[in-house]
């Protein structure tokens, strides 16, 4: 598995190809909110994988995982 950073940068990139802004400042707030709102998703599929198979120590591993992914991608 990546570091949260490497994957924080590779969200943000793939992110920043979505996004639709000219200026770099514009695609950087827009990419974060891309990503967010991606990283949002993979919690909810996880929370709700959880309970429908009891794999709550893997998949709570994983939630913090992605929570450290959030907080690498804020300092970007």
């Amino acid at each position: 598995m990546q570091s949260p950073q490497n994957r924080a940068l590779e969200l943000f990139n793939q992110a920043l190809k979505q996004s639709v802004y000219l200026s770099y400042e514009m695609q950087k707030h827009e990419s974060k909110a891309i990503v967010y709102n991606n990283l949002q998703a993979i919690k909810q599929c996880l929370f709700e994988v959880s309970q429908k198979t009891g794999l709550t120590k893997q998949l709570k591993e994983m939630y913090i995982y992605y929570e450290e992914v959030k907080k690498n991608i804020d300092i970007i």
